[in-house]
C-alpha cells in the first residue's frame, strides 16, 4: 500500500501507476486505492480530493512519500 501510495503521489496516472506496480491494471490500482482511503479515513473527502488527502495523512503519520 505504501508503495502504491509513493508512485501516486506525483500525480501519476492509475494506468500508469498499474505499469510502474508490476503490470497490473488501473482497476487493481484503484482497488488498492479504496483500501487506502479506507486505512487512512479520508473517504468522507470528496472524490477529486481523496488521493491528495491519503498522501497528507500518510505523511502526517509519518509515512515517508
Amino acid at each position: 500500500e505504501l508503495r502504491t501510495l509513493i508512485v501516486l503521489a506525483n500525480g501519476t496516472s492509475l494506468c500508469e501507476a498499474g505499469k510502474i506496480l508490476d503490470g497490473i491494471a488501473g482497476s487493481s490500482v484503484s482497488a488498492r486505492l479504496a483500501r487506502i482511503y479506507k486505512k487512512l479515513d479520508v473517504l468522507s473527502y470528496g472524490h477529486g480530493e481523496r488521493r491528495d488527502a491519503a498522501i497528507k495523512e500518510a505523511r502526517n503519520r509519518g509515512y515517508a512519500l
